[in-house]
């Protein structure tokens, strides 16, 4: 993980650090996407959208999260058992796919289907 203290300047900038912006693949005039949740800023670049064959090319926003949703996501990093992507797995995931859309993917490809591939990657279940 890499770490920076910046400070804010009086036009609301921040400067980035080149190891930084190395680590994300990232150089000047570099879109990148801002997002706000409830405790953290998070910078990332902006993906270029991809063109799905036979879907529209733009999709509706997905509904706001309400609270209860974001209490439990927020209980569940504090219990470590749920984290952030790394970075590069970020910069490679296509974040406007859909589940029926990897669904329809996966059974094209003649693979198995998506919630017997998440069980083989959890491993064993150790909870009751």
């Amino acid at each position: 993980m890499l770490t920076q203290t910046s400070k804010i300047d009086q036009t609301g900038r921040v400067l980035l650090s080149q190891p930084m912006l190395e680590a994300l693949g990232l150089s000047a005039e570099t879109e990148v996407e801002i997002v706000l949740t409830e405790s953290e800023i998070v910078i990332k670049p902006k993906l270029p959208e991809v063109e799905i064959p036979g879907k529209p090319a733009e999709q509706p926003a997905p509904p706001p999260l309400d609270d209860d949703r974001e209490k439990a996501r927020q209980a569940l990093r504090e219990a470590g058992l749920l984290t952030e992507l790394h970075p590069d797995l970020i910069r490679l995931a296509n974040l406007n796919v859909s589940l029926e859309d990897v669904q329809a993917s996966l059974a094209r490809a003649g693979g198995k289907p998506l919630s017997e591939i998440i069980l083989e990657q959890r491993g064993p279940n150790d909870h009751p």
